[in-house]
């Protein structure tokens, strides 16, 4: 036979899409899945191995080992094994043939060389404990996957538009232990170490051809009914990257422990963190309100008098309620009766031995407790010494603080605080103290001292991104900054396609290099919906790719693919699984932007005017159908109005969903990526209509069930554009919004 009669399967080194084809033409399917979940090292096999120490590296021989180059292995031994090895440590296999390899400290480090003396018999194992399953027994290139499984549904999805919620890609494993091989690793066996949160890897490829696998999906055993079993069976459940991001944030707390003078209204508030800048178009007085962490300090209130009750003995003990005051601090005493002897209200006494509601009192500091007798009616102290105001602002690290520009409010009323009362700045810019009764800052002409309604605001710029600060104010760099900062994401997570948005400049109305986004977060949010609600203020999403890493989908008209490579045909749908819908959920004709939200006021402060599609107002008689829409993160209403009209041009248009069936042939498809595909209603043809795939699975019989976005009614023009002139056409990029 000659080598254009091969199959391709028989061949193959990688899966593509001329492979794919090739199958769907000859109705020949060679795609296999094969199940990979981590377990516990203890659980695997254990070999027998010896270990010769040549001149050179060490070799260690097992008769068909299956090790493959960088596995990692671990040694065991009855005795003790040639140096430099040590039992129970993580080496790695450099292969030399199917009998024997050499070890290594890292998978790419130089080869141990073994010497020294040995006893007892040795063992080798895997180093690290997986389960192999597949749906039927195979081998792919070394490894064996046991019949234990199905492929169960997996989805992937770029969930709703202009709804940031949790749209989590999650499967369900069912693992066949009806011989009780794994029940050494369940609740109660000898090697048990829990699943929960262990990696799940589902892949496809080409038979036995391992270079041909790819993940379909990846994730983690979930801590919300992730692991079940029964007498036959074991079930995971396992959600993929979605679920690194699925936290609360900000993560830090006010504390006791940070802030001994906290008080309680205040304690355990979440502290802020703040991206963007708020020196700039802010209120005058500024946006960004402090916390005041020493509300609880009797040194705080000037000439204030607390209750005290005295106890007279020897020595004295006085008494007030959770008082705050430390060991050493000065105070007078005041009276409505007559003082305990030797008490009067001239001198000044110290504080001693403080507990947390009582203390003693002495004449000097560091003196003896004195001793107290009668007394009459009720007495007070009055801190003698005046704290200054102790303000947060922020958690994270800020680029600066205006500390020229901080304003008190007091009885709806703002005064400026003098630069000189500012003596204490953080280095961190997130930190500062007001100094009291100075004389530098007047409230209706008196020197300013503290009450306790007082609030003050400030203008800061928040935390530098990027290179001297190049993208403090830009949201998709913000996003990105959350989620490396609170998630257990890594920057090798990110598809590359996100400094390229960060870093787009045209056309205007996505030029997401001059937006300006700023973020004020102080009470804990969901990590994952507020990072897909900033993205989706400038027309972006965000979804976990085919290549499982973190990749940006567009709503931007110009990034769209008119005319796309993959051509569904008739024989590519699954017979009766298509179903077309209208997104009604996202149809709207005429909407209102509200913008910028103000920290110190607490709400979004500005809106737009209201714009609308006055031709599918007409085409639907008359209709309105109306939106608000929020940008809270944006604040300059060019940008906002940009955003606002272009979301109004897709929104007007009436695009449809479709769902249907693809076969295998679509493997390779993406969220994101389009499609072309014939419409026809009727004895009507709309030939080649661009979709975008909105959601993507795969079963356990290679159907791949898709929600297309047809565009069937929405032009865009990208160099060659997609313009259907088609009548009733009322929305896409081409359409006009006006303002009322």
């Amino acid at each position: 036979m000659s080598s254009s009669d091969r199959r391709p399967y028989e061949t193959a080194l990688v899966l593509d899409q001329e492979f794919l084809d090739f199958c769907q033409d000859n109705l020949d399917q060679k795609l296999q899945t094969i199940t990979e979940i981590d377990s516990i090292q203890e659980d695997q096999e254990r070999l027998e191995c010896t270990i010769s120490s040549p001149a050179g590296p060490g070799v260690i021989s097992i008769a068909n080992h299956k090790m493959v180059e960088g596995d990692p292995v671990i040694f065991e031994s009855t005795g003790y094994i040639p140096t430099p090895l040590f039992s129970n440590t993580i080496y790695y296999a450099r292969v030399i043939d199917h009998n024997s390899f050499n070890v290594s400290a890292t998978p790419t480090s130089g080869l141990l060389t073994t010497t020294g003396g040995q006893t007892g018999v040795h063992t080798v194992s895997y180093g690290l404990g997986i389960i192999r399953i597949s749906d039927r027994n195979i081998f792919v290139g070394p490894r064996f996957y046991e019949a234990r499984t199905k492929l169960p549904l997996v989805v992937r999805t770029l969930g709703e538009w202009l709804r940031p919620a949790i749209e989590f890609s999650s499967i369900q494993i069912i693992l066949n232990n009806v011989d009780g091989k794994y029940n050494s690793i369940l609740p109660g066996g000898a090697n048990y170490g829990g699943f929960i949160n262990k990696l799940i890897n589902i892949k496809l490829g080409i038979r036995n051809a391992a270079s041909t696998y790819f993940n379909l999906f990846q994730g983690f055993v979930s801590d919300s009914g992730g692991f079940k079993r029964d007498i036959s069976k074991i079930k995971f459940v396992a959600r993929n990257k979605f679920e690194d991001i699925n936290k609360n944030f900000p993560p830090n707390k006010l504390l006791l422990a940070e802030y001994p003078k906290i008080d309680k209204g205040t304690l355990h508030k979440t502290i802020p963190i703040i991206y963007g800048d708020y020196l700039n178009d802010v209120e005058s007085e500024g946006n960004i309100p402090v916390i005041i962490v020493n509300k609880k300090d009797p040194e705080l209130y000037y000439e204030k008098e607390i209750p005290v009750d005295v106890l007279n003995g020897a020595p004295s003990q006085f008494t007030i309620e959770d008082h705050r005051f430390d060991d050493g601090d000065v105070v007078k005493f005041s009276t409505a009766g007559t003082l305990p002897s030797p008490l009067n209200t001239t001198s000044l006494y110290y504080i001693k031995t403080p507990t947390d509601d009582t203390f003693n009192i002495s004449t000097s500091s560091g003196g003896a407790s004195i001793t107290t007798s009668g007394g009459t009616g009720q007495h007070s102290v009055i801190a003698q010494n005046l704290a200054n105001v102790k303000c947060v602002v922020a958690d994270n690290h800020l680029v600066s603080i205006d500390v020229s520009d901080i304003w008190l409010l007091r009885s709806d009323s703002y005064y400026k605080i003098h630069l000189s009362d500012i003596p204490v700045v953080a280095s961190q810019n997130n930190y500062f103290e007001i100094l009291q009764n100075s004389g530098n800052t007047q409230i209706e002409g008196k020197n300013y001292t503290f009450e306790d309604s007082d609030k003050f605001a400030v203008k800061v710029v928040g935390e530098s991104l990027g290179f001297l600060g190049l993208y403090i104010s830009n949201p998709v760099e913000q996003a990105r900054a959350l989620i490396l900062e609170y998630s257990d994401i890594v920057v090798g997570d990110f598809n590359a396609n996100w400094d390229t948005f960060r870093d787009k400049s045209t056309p205007a109305q996505s030029a997401i290099s001059a937006i300006k986004s700023r973020i004020y977060v102080d009470e804990e949010k969901n990590l994952l919906e507020y990072s897909l609600s900033l993205l989706e203020q400038v027309r972006l999403e965000y979804a976990i790719s085919r290549n499982l890493d973190i990749k940006i989908n567009a709503m931007h008209f110009e990034e769209w693919g008119y005319n796309p490579d993959f051509r569904v045909r008739n024989w590519d749908v699954e017979e009766g699984s298509t179903r077309v819908t209208i997104d009604d959920k996202n149809n709207f004709n005429r909407a209102g932007g509200f913008f910028d939200f103000n920290p110190f006021l607490e709400e979004t402060t500005k809106s737009t005017g209201i714009y609308k599609n006055q031709d599918s107002i007409d085409q639907l008689a008359g209709k309105q159908i109306s939106k608000q829409i929020e940008f809270p993160n944006l604040y300059i209403e060019s940008q906002v109005t940009y955003q606002l009209t272009e979301i109004l041009k897709l929104a007007s248009g009436e695009y449809e969903l479709i769902d249907l069936n693809l076969t295998s042939r679509a493997t390779l498809l993406d969220l994101g990526d389009f499609v072309k595909m014939d419409v026809r209603i009727g004895s009507i043809v709309w030939e080649d209509v661009p979709m975008m795939i909105r959601s993507i699975g795969y079963d356990s019989k290679m159907r791949m069930p898709v929600k297309l976005w047809s565009m069937q009614m929405i032009p865009f023009a990208n160099p060659g554009g997609w313009n259907p002139e088609y009548q009733g056409i009322v929305g896409g990029d081409t359409s006009t919004i006006i303002a009322e």
